[in-house]
């Protein structure tokens, strides 16, 4: 069993874990959702199999390390990047905590899950679970890429002609 914190530097470590007896490369992602009864977080991981070519969401109290060794090496890595969440960050953790609408080209969605996954040389990368109003569709995106301020609520409408 690993905690999030764990989960997180054994995502960015790039370690492989076990769940229920099968070895998978890595956690690729952290996937928080709210928890509809009790409106607490509940973080799965995101684990990517050993081919590489797909992925297994699962509770974290059923994942655990492969190598214990590997527990100690993660110990020493951050889980958050050194300066802090960046505005957009906050502002992503803010419409997931609140369920205010934001814009995504061109469409208003609310954030159904934040998507934590390693990405380059950062430690983490904020992906947003978005959740289109009008019809359900789902799809992720880059919380940065992402308007939280919809126009009608900053009060920023169009002047009329």
């Amino acid at each position: 069993m690993v905690t999030i914190e764990e989960a997180a530097r054994a995502m960015v470590a790039g370690v492989p874990v076990i769940y229920k007896g099968i070895t998978y490369e890595k956690i690729s992602g952290l996937v928080c959702r709210r928890a509809e009864e009790s409106g607490c977080m509940k973080v799965c991981a995101e684990l990517q199999d050993m081919c590489g070519h797909s992925v297994t969401v699962a509770r974290l109290d059923w994942v655990g390390w492969e190598n214990e060794s590997d527990s100690l090496r993660a110990a020493d890595i951050p889980s958050a990047n050194e300066d802090g969440p960046t505005p957009q960050e906050a502002d992503a953790r803010a419409a997931f905590w609140s369920g205010q609408e934001v814009l995504y080209e061109g469409d208003i969605c609310t954030v159904s899950a934040m998507i934590v996954r390693s990405w380059v040389n950062y430690n983490y990368w904020l992906e947003l679970e978005l959740t289109r109003v009008s019809d359900g569709l789902v799809r992720e995106a880059w919380a940065g890429s992402v308007i939280y301020k919809l126009p009608e609520a900053a009060g920023d409408s169009p002047e009329p002609l």
